[in-house]
């Protein structure tokens, strides 16, 4: 199993409370906030935090009370089940998972964007000075992506992305060991693009029928 899928997340969800079970409130930040580079703090310890069991039972009901609805780029899982979404963290602090206030609801490239030390190490995503917002960047790859049925070059999804010399490893350790606010003019300005490898961060919440009639993907 690699880094990434030991993340809490939703795959599959088996069941999901009776429409008896009274929801939590809904969540008061806004449906889309600024989707950044980011590195969430302690999820390497949520297993011995929360047994399986009562992590499906919260993720069904972070996935009702959402609607199936990334928090981030507002894509809607076609599954009922919201097949493939990930439940992350508002405070980038994964012990807090008891406050369903804290919980939310992002697709895979948005969850991979959140956690980028983990999408440095399976090497997915790439680095590149842009002036597009990092939510675009997603939702334009996802569109380029249902269209041609392959991830899309950095430069198709921002003709004026230009290359840099900091990895993404360098940029989680700096954002472990700092706020988002204390980094350099250009450090802030890096977006994370995704490369051939994350196909199936996008294909894994699409509907099976949209799937089988998209295009073959490059070899």
């Amino acid at each position: 199993m690699s880094p990434l899928e030991q993340l809490p997340h939703t795959a599959d969800v088996a069941s999901s409370p009776t429409e008896a079970e009274p929801l939590p409130p809904p969540p008061t930040y806004p449906t889309n906030p600024n989707l950044h580079l980011s590195v969430i703090h302690g999820w390497e310890h949520y297993s011995l935090l929360v047994s399986p069991r009562e992590w499906r039972s919260i993720c069904s009901i972070i996935i009702r009370r959402d609607n199936r609805t990334c928090a981030s780029c507002a894509y809607m899982s076609p599954h009922p089940n919201g097949k493939g979404l990930r439940i992350s963290y508002r405070n980038g602090v994964a012990s807090d998972y008891n406050d369903h206030t804290n919980l939310i609801l992002h697709c895979p490239p948005c969850q991979a964007i959140w956690n980028c030390d983990i999408s440095g190490i399976e090497e997915r995503v790439l680095l590149a000075n842009s002036d597009m917002e990092q939510v675009e960047i997603v939702r334009k790859t996802r569109k380029m992506f249902e269209e041609s049925g392959r991830i899309p070059r950095i430069r198709e999804v921002d003709p004026l992305a230009t290359r840099t010399d900091i990895t993404i490893i360098d940029l989680a350790d700096q954002l472990k060991a700092m706020k988002r606010e204390e980094l350099t003019e250009e450090e802030k300005g890096l977006r994370g693009f995704f490369m051939p490898e994350a196909s199936d961060w996008f294909e894994i919440t699409m509907a099976p029928e949209y799937v089988s009639r998209a295009p073959l993907l490059d070899t």
